[in-house]
């Protein structure tokens, strides 16, 4: 998603925070057992979590669908939140283009890529797009 964004700077759009359809208290952070609200809520044992919500660089746009998902940018997102923040600055991928960043919906994800073959993906993905 990066390379397709440095590559063909898709337009960056504001939107309202509640719109994102982002559940605070679904689990998947961490092992997949910790929650932003176990986060927010235990900021000493979920110190490194709590450490990136801090940090993050509001700058940077999240990338989200047209449905309020989120792909890349939660704890940008989050940060946004506690600052009472109103809108936030997204990348909107639609169905189709996300069908492209699909690797293989069969595939073990334990399984490492070597840069090759990211780089492969990509361009067969995206080729006709590339002005090389």
């Amino acid at each position: 998603m990066f390379a397709y964004i440095n590559i063909f700077k898709p337009e960056i759009h504001k939107i309202n925070l509640d719109s994102v359809n982002y559940v605070v208290n679904a689990k998947g952070w961490g092992d997949g057992n910790i929650s932003v609200n176990d986060v927010l809520q235990n900021p000493k044992k979920y110190k490194d979590d709590y450490d990136r919500i801090n940090n993050a660089n509001l700058k940077y746009p999240i990338i989200m669908d047209f449905k309020g998902n989120i792909f890349d940018g939660v704890h940008r997102y989050i940060k946004a939140k506690k600052l009472n923040k109103k809108t936030i600055k997204v990348y909107l991928f639609n169905n189709e283009l996300l069908k492209n960043f699909i690797i293989d919906k069969n595939s073990n994800y334990n399984k490492k890529l070597e840069i090759n073959e990211y780089i492969e993906l990509f361009y067969k993905k995206f080729h006709s797009k590339l002005r090389l």
